[in-house]
């Protein structure tokens, strides 16, 4: 009885492992699976799904990654892992017309002739070997690179490749005005100086060029060109009656807008030197909205902080103040403003109106000298609004013009005067301009990749301006792509590995150069004592002494290899033991419950 017992329950455990396998087989086969993270990592978003349902033409992505390289740190690894993951959920969801290569560059390979076809280089890494980790979007005679992942962007990984995919698709590239005061666009190429040192285009003009025929219009344009799908306005501050007279009929014409305005614009000192205000005093009203020049909003729910203490007036914003039923917002996390300004909506003048971004209740308009110079005296004397002040807005339908006895003095505009929409149009304003300052959306990182330098956005600040400029243009399903969770789980036993492992090495270097530069030193000193008639010639000293650091440079970096080896060998084996107790720990658990479930039938069966 007993024997026949304990072959149940090893019956039911066998099966119950053989489930568990089979399900697994057939979830990698089909890729089906449930995705459990907290942030849905693991999902597509609508915005991609529809944007791969839409490929009519056959598009293929050319992954480029360097495999078998013992370099590889742990943690590009498990990167790479997730790429490769998302690349074939997306080929999935395309319905066959994405065909996702993956291709391994080794020296003098076909694949490393295709990658650098494709613009895909190797990068370095910090111990000096190379990398590759790029992708190439392709359809017909239209090519899109992106030569290098970085792990860094990762947040933004899905919505870079399904652009990548969306601009090779596309038969032209949207038309986009930027109108500012401000040298948004850099250092006019007329004005720079023959070192083409000069003020640089902000991050995200050289963002929204990736995607946009980006033009400048002048803030004295009679009139805005009817070929725009898009003008982008930024800090307007002085806006004349003739400029705001072209922003009115661009609008009726059907033209859409994105205004970034300003109370207390930071970054403008303008000619006194002190900060700036901007509006569109003649359109605002007529648009059903005010936005008052003398106040900005301290909110104590989303305040900032600074070195020196709590800053009311710097909001540091979280999905709270987010309009989580609309696309342009849902996916936002955090936004970071500078003495904003508020709007007021009067709904009986347009279609619709949508609140994108608003305050708490625990927040206060005060003066933005006070904002700035007290901050602690506002909070001292804190009295909350219990109103949530809308900081961001988006109206949409048929306008009607600013301006109905017509053209204002000073307009030069040729084209007929409109009273109202010829179509509905969309205009996106938003209450802050200092936001979109490198300073305050992007953290510029050196020495990490080629090039010097590159930026990685710190907040959802230039998110929110290119999915404006983007929902404007008509591309909505990219929108709802750019906010992903990054998956920073790291193994901290491997990092304290890799920082161990480096401190040798710098330890190692150091003395490898230190040694170089004796032997050297050793070598002008010698060449010192020789006869002019020996100039060029080696003293047998000199031989040996070239011997000597030959053999040891030889030693360093033979001992330099071997510590790398030893290093990779036990972080592989690190890895492939938290590998296997991850993949065995579920099945394992589900054996256990098997087991002592039918020990319990078993006691119950005894006692019957």
């Amino acid at each position: 009885m007993k024997s026949k017992a304990f072959f149940s329950t090893l019956l039911i455990c066998l099966l119950v492992l053989a489930a568990v396998l089979a399900i697994n087989i057939l979830a990698g086969k089909f890729r089906a699976r449930i995705d459990l993270t907290q942030d849905r990592a693991h999902t597509l978003s609508a915005g991609t799904r529809s944007m791969l349902s839409k490929l009519g033409t056959p598009t293929q992505v050319r992954l480029y990654v360097s495999t078998g390289d013992a370099s590889m740190p742990p943690f590009l690894k498990s990167y790479v892992q997730r790429v490769e993951d998302l690349l074939a959920e997306m080929s999935q969801a395309s319905s066959g017309k994405l065909e996702v290569i993956r291709l391994s560059p080794t020296p003098d390979s076909d694949a490393e002739d295709s990658a650098r076809m494709d613009g895909i280089e190797p990068h370095p890494l910090p111990d000096g070997s190379g990398l590759y980790l790029g992708l190439s979007a392709s359809m017909l005679d239209q090519k899109v690179a992106l030569p290098f992942l970085a792990p860094d962007r990762e947040r933004l990984l899905e919505y870079d490749i399904a652009r990548a995919i969306a601009r090779v698709s596309a038969t032209e590239r949207p038309k986009l005005g930027i109108m500012s005061p401000l040298r948004v666009l850099g250092q006019p190429m007329s004005l720079m100086m023959p070192s083409g040192d000069g003020p640089k285009p902000w991050v995200l003009v050289e963002e929204l060029q990736r995607d946009f025929d980006v033009r400048e219009v002048p803030m004295t344009s009679p009139e805005i060109p009817s070929d725009l799908d898009v003008l982008l306005v930024i800090h307007p501050r002085e806006i004349t009656a003739a400029a705001q007279y072209s922003l009115d009929q661009f609008v009726l014409r059907g033209g859409r807008l994105v205004a970034f305005l300003d109370p207390y614009c930071i970054f403008d000192g303008g000619t006194s030197g002190s900060p700036t205000s901007s509006t569109l005093s003649l359109l605002l009203p007529a648009w059903g909205l005010e936005f008052p020049q003398n106040t900005v909003l301290a909110d104590l729910d989303f305040e900032g902080k600074l070195r020196d203490g709590r800053a009311p007036a710097l909001l540091d914003l979280t999905p709270l103040a987010m309009n989580r039923n609309d696309v342009l917002t849902s996916g936002l996390d955090s936004i970071l403003m500078a003495f904003a300004g508020t709007y007021s909506i009067k709904p009986d003048k347009i279609s619709t109106s949508e609140v994108l971004i608003h305050s708490s209740e625990m927040s206060q308009l005060v003066q933005p000298s006070v904002a700035r110079t007290s901050p602690d005296s506002i909070i001292r004397n804190f009295e909350p609004s219990k109103t949530q002040f809308p900081l961001a807005v988006r109206l949409t339908g048929n306008f009607s013009s600013a301006f109905p006895d017509g053209k204002p003095e000073g307009s030069a505009a040729k084209a007929d005067h409109l009273k109202q929409s010829t179509s509905p149009s969309s205009v996106i304003l938003v209450g802050d301009a200092d936001m979109l300052h490198d300073q305050l959306s992007v953290t510029e990182v050196r020495g990490l990749y080629p090039g010097g330098k590159m930026f990685i956005p710190t907040n959802g600040n230039l998110v929110l301006a290119q999915s404006a400029v983007e929902q404007l243009a008509g591309d909505e399903d990219l929108i709802a792509v750019r906010s992903r969770a990054v998956l920073n789980r790291p193994f901290t036993v491997v990092t304290a590995m890799q920082a161990e492992a480096e401190q040798k090495f710098q330890s190692t270097i150091r003395d490898l150069e230190a040694s170089l530069k004796e032997a050297q030193n050793r070598l002008a000193s010698l060449q010192q004592k020789k006869e002019d008639g020996q100039r060029f010639l080696l003293s047998t000293e000199q031989q040996r002494e070239i011997e000597s650091f030959r053999a040891k440079e030889s030693e360093v970096k033979k001992q330099l290899k071997e510590t790398r080896r030893a290093l990779r060998s036990e972080i592989d084996a690190l890895e492939t033991r938290l590998k296997w107790m991850n993949l065995a720990a579920v099945p394992l658990l589900v054996a256990l419950v098997a087991i002592f479930y039918a020990i319990l039938r078993r006691k119950s069966s005894s006692a019957r």
